[in-house]
């Protein structure tokens, strides 16, 4: 009977103690509950990285924001990917190797002078990061809005430029 108590009593603290984690995670969607000895852990460890948007892609975002609204082609080419589906209106729509798109990034900004621009939208996760935003450029005397999209893509741990859309 006492062996069958204490089972008893050691099952209820199981079940409290998922309870708890389901709790938290719950609470904490961005991070992940390690449930191990931190002695077992690496800092490789699949368990022990955190979920949650990185310094890296914010800067990213940031540096291709300060050069569409300079203007500043070689600011959005350093994040260029080997392989980019360029869609620029009235201009070039398809997939272009990292050389053709910056040409063609640099053609299409060269005959527009961007007055404003402002990211949006910024989704900076690491599975799929993309940011939009919108503002207005002169072409040929006459002023026009723009909307811009940008993917992003892991390659060899490096994050590239995978999408460049300009509406």
């Amino acid at each position: 009977r006492m062996v069958s108590k204490s089972l008893m009593i050691l099952g209820f603290l199981v079940l409290l103690g998922s309870h708890a984690n389901s709790q938290l995670d719950a609470k904490f969607p961005l991070y992940q509950h390690v449930q191990s000895n931190p002695g077992d852990l690496d800092s490789n460890s699949e368990q022990a990285k955190i979920t949650q948007p990185t310094e890296v892609l914010t800067t990213i975002f940031s540096d291709l924001e300060n050069g569409i609204k300079a203007g500043d082609v070689r600011i959005v080419s350093k994040y260029i990917g080997m392989k980019v589906y360029l869609n620029l209106r009235g201009a070039e729509s398809g997939y272009y190797s990292g050389n053709h798109a910056v040409y063609l990034i640099q053609n299409f900004f060269g005959t527009r002078r961007t007055i404003t621009f402002k990211l949006s939208t910024i989704k900076d996760t690491e599975t799929t990061p993309y940011a939009t935003g919108s503002g207005t450029f002169t072409t040929r005397g006459s002023r026009e809005k723009l909307q811009v999209y940008v993917a992003l893509g892991k390659k060899d741990d490096q994050w590239v430029i995978t999408q460049f859309s300009v509406y």
